[in-house]
């Protein structure tokens, strides 16, 4: 029902290029477990697909209700101008020419026989309730992974801050350094001013992550009503690479799949119920009088059997029957288009989560020689044997890496929960 997904809005939006932390999460928040739960509380959509159950259920007891017998009271009463009528006090003639006619009796009436349309209906009615039952457990799914996509973007750019922070209180303390460095004639002031152009440059990427941090939070208080100004934190562990193949058991009970099963079900009882047109229908109507007059006032009851056997109709059950045909055709096409999707989906995920899980890997170790680097950097320049830009190029590449490393574990995270969508799991 969305024309347009949350990625290719945060595209359009500019909220794409996502950053990590070294620092670690803040000691109190908001985890992406309670902001999914509270994400299903607050949304309109899920809202609506359970009333659309509700009425299903309704328009299923509808249906029981066909089979069932009808018992009712029913009473009428008869005025007539008989003024310048023969009396007559008996016989059918007298009866029917009564100035009063009154009438009451009780009445059962039962279907019999109709092709067993009414029995097929309840069956399609019961399927078509399952098949709305699965699609809004497949849209609750559909909420985590738009929930976990916004989520981890704001929490990568809560950590870019961070690291922002931090890497700028290295800088200032770098230029602190360089400044008493010039004052003993150790140092130049274009390395100072070369410090300083850092400094600034810094900042202004630290302006440009807040801004990109306040949309994604406002795009998460849209979906959970999350204040932005609580702090998000991550709880779970790094995630672990599943099998393939118990991936793709998993996705066999997917709720979409399920409910395009069942939609196929609803349309085997409409092809039978269409084909019901054709057989004769039995009915039943019986009676018990509480009140009458005249010359049958004596007979307390009576029963009517129908028969109704149908001959021609205008091709009208045959084109029924045909359409019906073409229902079950499509809805088996689209089961086997929504099966041949999920595995699509699901090897797609699995092979993202390989992916980043292997990069997370090598940044870590990238991370830990940059860090190791700089510290080997710093030694060098106080010893005098590399010059001030060279430091600030390793410090760069260090905050590089580290952002990288964190990006990296967060796509990993962000696709362990596509997989689990993507497996019909939730969290």
């Amino acid at each position: 029902m969305r024309t347009l997904s949350l990625s290719v809005f945060f595209l359009l939006m500019g909220f794409i290029r996502v950053a990590g932390a070294a620092s670690p999460p803040p000691a109190a928040g908001i985890p992406l477990a309670v902001c999914y739960q509270k994400a299903l509380e607050v949304s309109e959509s899920l809202a609506i697909d359970e009333q659309e159950i509700r009425q299903l259920e309704a328009v299923y007891r509808q249906g029981v209700g066909n089979v069932l017998p009808d018992v009712s009271w029913q009473m009428t009463q008869l005025w007539q101008d008989t003024s310048d009528v023969e009396a007559r006090s008996g016989g059918v003639q007298g009866t029917l020419l009564r100035s009063r006619r009154p009438e009451s009796y009780f009445q059962l009436k039962q279907p019999l026989f109709h092709g067993l349309r009414d029995y097929n209906a309840i069956r399609g009615f019961k399927a078509a309730r399952k098949s709305s039952e699965f699609n809004r457990d497949q849209a609750a799914l559909n909420l985590l992974a738009d929930v976990a996509e916004v989520f981890y973007v704001a929490f990568d750019l809560q950590q870019e801050l961070e690291v922002l922070g931090s890497q700028r209180q290295l800088l200032d303390e770098r230029r602190v350094e360089l400044e008493r460095r010039v004052r003993l004639g150790r140092s130049r002031d274009s390395e100072v001013l070369s410090a300083k152009v850092e400094i600034v440059s810094l900042d202004a990427q630290t302006e440009d992550a807040r801004q990109r941090h306040a949309a994604a939070r406002q795009m998460l208080f849209f979906l959970t009503e999350v204040p932005p100004e609580t702090a998000l934190i991550e709880t779970q562990p790094i995630p672990s690479l599943p099998a393939l193949e118990l991936a793709h058991d998993k996705s066999s009970a997917r709720p979409d799949l399920r409910a395009a099963a069942e939609l196929q079900n609803q349309e085997r009882f409409r092809l039978r119920y269409a084909k019901g047109g054709f057989f004769p229908g039995l009915d039943f109507t019986g009676k018990y009088y509480t009140e009458r007059v005249g010359f049958n006032e004596e007979v307390k009851w009576d029963a009517l059997l129908s028969l109704d056997v149908p001959i021609f109709s205008g091709f009208k059950t045959q084109a029924e029957v045909r359409q019906a045909r073409s229902r079950l055709i499509v809805a088996d096409l689209a089961w086997a288009r929504t099966k041949r999707q999920i595995r699509r989906d699901v090897e797609t995920a699995h092979k993202n989560l390989n992916y980043t899980l292997t990069q997370m890997r090598f940044y870590d170790r990238a991370v830990s020689l940059a860090q190791r680097n700089y510290k080997l950097q710093q030694e060098e320049y106080r010893l005098g044997l590399i010059n001030n830009l060279q430091v600030l190029q390793v410090l760069t590449d260090l905050q590089d890496l580290q952002l990288r490393k964190l990006r990296s574990a967060t796509a990993a995270r962000l696709n362990d929960v596509r997989l689990r969508v993507a497996m019909g799991q939730g969290l």
